[in-house]
């Protein structure tokens, strides 16, 4: 595909790398002439310098010819411009990033009048992400997958847990429940592991089951629950409004703390519910004073990585039993595990794996549409709607020649779960889910040796 990649910030940079690797025509406008240089020197895409809302511009970067213009400038508005800019001129798709609440309570209007393909939100997909993860021990954290039937659980082995020495292909007569390890993740990288492999502290399972059966397996596990009553948030950031909004309207109380007052006055006029506290966030005496010791959860999502990172080190001194930090540069990720943070969500991830998603499943000729894409480093889960292009349609999976480091998790027929064996087959309108470490995968064609 063609794809011009508008406003080159954190979003805009991973998704053309991403884009890049999978052999797309990737065409970046930027007006930082520095920050092109940087990509030009590490990817292989084309750049444009200059300003993606004018008209020479666009025409000068051929979005004309482009299948897709992806708009994920800093302001929204400048987004909902450049894409009707776009269309105007040409270009087929248009995927516009849009992050401000008073906007999205209208956009489908928004769609329906600009043209729009797709409405990205990566703060608003963040507080879904958070909110799922809330319940759970500061070692798990979790997503869903086919329309939220199956459970998708990352979960670190400590060091007291019964499951280190134990053969994966042991597990699950030590832990009687139904769960399947999709991949482990050891030494910073994700593997699909083989029946042989022992089980290490330290060790990050990627298990996916029903809610029942993950909650059965962390019963076994003696992992307790959490029951949410009162969550603090540092940071009047748009995270922490959706997250809010969301907890708010189920009772539990929120309160956000927030150094601007403007930023304040605004939160307190849209969330009638939650407490928001003019104040700063390393203020210990202001923590105390407002309860941080009581506090079931605390989520740090001020526009700050370090500040994120100092505030949770503080929480952590509480134990608190949730602890969940923003982070938005990726080259902080790797130590913060050893300083004890445990819980870290990236908006410009999260929100680039729907748009790699949607570019994914524009090509339908593979078996079927990429419907889910979720990444845990190096290891991929999608989930494809099978069309009559799959070449296996009807056969036994045991019959079926498979690429290598590659999980058939679950099939979704018609709205009950499968987790099949060698004699289950894939029929035409299923939703499959895989799991592989291998790159580049568009379709269930691709998963064919």
């Amino acid at each position: 595909m063609n794809i011009l990649i508008v406003g080159c910030g954190k979003m805009g940079k991973f998704v053309a790398s991403v884009l890049s690797e999978e052999k797309h025509n990737v065409t970046v406008i930027d007006k930082n002439e520095l920050v092109l240089e940087k990509l030009n020197n590490t990817m292989d895409i084309s750049i444009v310098l200059g300003n993606g809302l004018l008209a020479d511009t666009l025409l000068k970067a051929n979005v004309n010819s482009m299948d897709l213009v992806i708009c994920s400038m800093k302001n929204d508005e400048d987004n909902l411009l450049c894409s009707l800019l776009a269309k105007k001129l040409g270009c087929k798709n248009t995927i516009c990033r849009v992050t401000n609440p008073d906007y999205m309570n209208n956009i489908d209007y928004l769609k329906d009048e600009l043209g729009l393909s797709m409405v990205i939100n990566p703060d608003l997909l963040t507080a879904r992400e958070i909110e799922n993860s809330l319940i759970y021990q500061d070692n798990i954290r979790v997503s869903y997958l086919s329309k939220g039937k199956v459970q998708l659980v990352e979960y670190r082995i400590n060091n007291k847990s019964k499951l280190i020495g134990l053969e994966l292909k042991k597990l699950k007569n030590k832990i009687k429940t139904n769960v399947l390890i999709l991949g482990i993740e050891r030494n910073d990288e994700y593997f699909v592991p083989n029946g042989d492999i022992k089980l290490e502290e330290n060790d990050t399972l990627l298990i996916s089951a029903l809610k029942k059966d993950i909650n059965k397996f962390l019963k076994e596990l003696n992992e307790d629950f959490i029951k949410l009553k009162n969550i603090m948030i540092i940071g009047g950031s748009k995270i922490s409004y959706y997250l809010a909004k969301s907890l708010s309207d189920t009772n539990i109380k929120v309160k956000i703390i927030e150094n601007d007052v403007n930023k304040c006055e605004s939160l307190a006029l849209k969330l009638n519910k939650a407490l928001i506290i003019n104040g700063d966030g390393s203020d210990k005496e202001l923590l105390i004073e407002e309860g941080i010791e009581n506090a079931d959860a605390l989520i740090t999502a001020t526009g700050i990585d370090e500040e994120n990172v100092v505030y949770s080190m503080f929480a952590n001194t509480f134990k608190i039993k949730k602890v969940i930090t923003k982070i938005n540069h990726l080259n902080f990720v790797n130590f913060l595990k050893d300083v004890g943070i445990k819980s870290i969500v990236t908006p410009h991830i999260i929100g680039s794996n729907q748009i790699i998603r949607y570019i994914r499943a524009k090509d339908n000729s593979r078996g079927g549409n990429m419907e889910t894409l979720i990444q845990f480093k190096n290891l991929e889960i999608m989930e494809f709607k099978i069309n009559e292009k799959f070449k296996a349609i009807g056969k036994a999976l045991k019959d079926i020649k498979f690429i290598n480091n590659l999980i058939i998790v679950c099939i979704n027929r018609n709205g009950k779960i499968i987790f099949p064996t060698g004699l289950d087959v894939i029929r035409e309108n299923d939703l499959v889910v895989i799991a592989t470490s291998k790159k580049g995968i568009k379709g269930l064609n691709d998963i064919l040796g």
